[in-house]
């Protein structure tokens, strides 16, 4: 019975603090979680990392060629990109490859009267296309044999493209390409110059030869001359392989041929050659023939200079210092425009010669690419180094148009940045760059220097901003220099000879070690001559130590003083070896 009660007290104990706890759950009601939902996390998205985007710096004062379009606007071929300029209002469109072109260096330029601007380039896709404001680019896959186009020659209703082993034709209408090579008869290579006669006939110059297209066949002839005296052949000799300089159409409508051996004139289906015996050197090229408005022909030959065609002979014309005329281009009016390698322009309005030059008129360049006449009496004159010069003679007035600022166009080996942000570039020469326009010292005569500036071969910026550089003097010619390294504190120039205690040769490499020694590798590139060695720079005098004091000769190309090893003391030539020595001395 006490067991039982026991047990029984037990179960009224439970059931009590269970009824309490129950009581006391109603009173304070435990909160509930809200109920789950099907709404997904959201995936973070990342953060589109944006496109480079590049400045181009190119001359596009470098002027190649020059065509104008319907609407009268110029399109200039340079070196840096096309330009498409309103001369009048002095707008203009610069296209590069950061602007659409595939290449930036353009040779020639060409308008078709379907209104397209087409242009040779550099690169794997060198015939471009411009049309509804797209560049295009032919290859390969649109039936244009890869050949390397060289001249364009637009005609009617089509274009004839000069390759290096082919000439193409572009049908206009039919958007296609028809390729000629030697299987088609054609000789030689390097295609251009074309002339197309008002009948359809095609003449077009070779590395050898003239050939001609006539009811569909390709024809060809050796159009040189010269003199031999091998065994029993002695004297003259026609129909000698000569390289096709320029062919052009008379008034009467026979074909005149400028070549590398004297010329060369076909009518009525006979070939006569011009030689000594008709007053041309047959040891120069005859580079061009033109007609003035009167149907006299003149000639220009390479280092004679200007000729006119008279009497069954060429005559010369004494204008002194023009002996490298290149190429004449005739107006509108039939007079006769002739471009030089260096010494400007003549215009001739015969018998009266008038020379454009940068001293007589302000001419951009004396140098001349090319010569564009235009139908409102003005003529440009294309500069490969300075842009365009727009001549008016009716008002005598010249202006020039540049766009490129003077950027340099050649091989740039080295970047400096000064402390201000002025950049230093070496150029084949060099240049400056503030942040808005660009300074060419390499073509610039600067009195202590000359031209050594177009001669750099090293440079290096010192602690207090002042330029140092190393220079080549094994040049020839007019860059020929006794300068071996310059220096620019900002305001002066300083230069340094063998006269300061240097040696002869090329100043390859400079550094500073941390104790202000300046250091440079010099190396003498002279055919035969194997010497080569260092200077060095303490309190403004110079100490050297060459391969005739035990320097190796292996001709090193750079140097680094160590900044870890005690002040000065370790000098170290790539590809070649490392020297250690007490400061200033091996």
């Amino acid at each position: 019975m006490v067991r039982y009660k026991t047990s029984f007290l037990l179960l009224l104990t439970i059931i009590f603090l269970t009824a309490c706890g129950s009581a006391a759950n109603k009173a304070t009601p435990t909160p509930t979680e809200p109920p789950a939902t099907n709404t997904p996390i959201p995936t973070p998205t990342a953060t589109p990392t944006p496109e480079p985007v590049f400045s181009y710096y190119m001359n596009a004062d470098d002027v190649n060629d020059l065509t104008v379009d319907e609407a009268g606007q110029v399109w200039a071929a340079t070196n840096g990109g096309i330009i498409q300029w309103n001369l009048n209002s002095g707008d203009f469109s610069h296209f590069h490859r950061g602007s659409g072109l595939p290449q930036n260096a353009v040779y020639d330029i060409a308008y078709t009267s379907d209104g397209s601007i087409w242009a040779i380039a550099g690169g794997p896709t060198p015939l471009l296309r411009f049309r509804q404001g797209e560049w295009i680019a032919y290859s390969t896959e649109d039936n244009l044999l890869n050949h390397g186009p060289r001249v364009l020659h637009p005609t009617e209703g089509g274009l004839w493209i000069g390759c290096t082993y082919s000439v193409a034709y572009f049908d206009l209408d039919l958007e296609t390409f028809t390729n000629y090579t030697k299987e088609d008869g054609l000789e030689g290579t390097g295609f251009g110059p074309f002339l197309i006669e008002p009948d359809g006939k095609v003449w077009v110059g070779s590395s050898t030869a003239v050939n001609w297209l006539e009811d569909g066949t390709w024809n060809s002839k050796f159009i040189g001359a010269t003199y031999v005296d091998i065994g029993q052949l002695k004297g003259l000799v026609d129909d000698f392989e000569a390289k096709v300089l320029s062919i052009t159409r008379a008034p009467d409508g026979s074909i005149w041929f400028g070549t590398e051996k004297g010329g060369a004139r076909y009518a009525n289906g006979t070939w006569s050659y011009f030689t000594s015996q008709q007053g041309i050197y047959l040891s120069k090229e005859l580079w061009d023939i033109e007609f003035d408005a009167r149907g006299t022909a003149w000639g220009v030959q390479h280092g004679s200079g200007l000729y006119h065609y008279q009497y069954g002979r060429w005559w010369w014309e004494e204008i002194p210092s023009v002996h490298y005329i290149h190429f004449i281009e005739p107006d509108p009016l039939g007079n006769l425009w002739f471009g030089t390698r260096e010494y400007g322009v003549l215009y001739l309005d015969d018998p009266d010669i008038t020379w454009y030059t940068v001293e007589t008129s302000g001419l951009a360049s004396d140098e001349i690419a090319a010569i564009l006449p235009l139908e409102d009496g003005t003529t440009l004159v294309a500069h490969p180094d300075a842009g365009i010069s727009r001549i008016n003679r009716e008002e005598s007035t010249l202006r020039t148009y540049q766009v490129g600022g003077g950027v340099p166009s050649r091989t740039i080996s080295e970047i400096l940045t000064a402390s201000d942000g002025t950049l230093w570039v070496d150029a084949m020469g060099l240049y400056t760059f503030d942040g808005t326009a660009w300074q060419d010292y390499a073509n610039r005569n600067i009195p202590v220097l000359g031209k050594a500036l177009s001669s750099v071969y090293s440079m290096l910026l010192g602690p207090d901003d002042t330029l140092w550089i190393g220079l080549y003097t094994s040049s020839y010619g007019d860059y020929r220099n006794d300068k071996l390294i310059a220096a620019w504190d900002g305001e002066s120039w300083t230069t340094y000879t063998t006269e300061d205690g240097l040696f002869e040769g090329d100043c390859t490499a400079l550094d500073f070690a941390p104790d202000g020694t300046l250091w440079a590798l010099i190396n003498k590139q002279f055919i035969g001559s194997d010497l080569t060695g260092v200077a060095w720079m303490q309190d403004g005098q110079w100490s050297t130590y060459t391969s005739e004091d035990g320097f190796p000769s292996e001709k090193p190309r750079d140097l680094v003083v160590d900044a870890n090893v005690p002040s000065g003391s370790a000098l170290v030539m790539s590809a070649c070896c490392a020297l250690t020595a007490p400061t200033g001395r091996f």
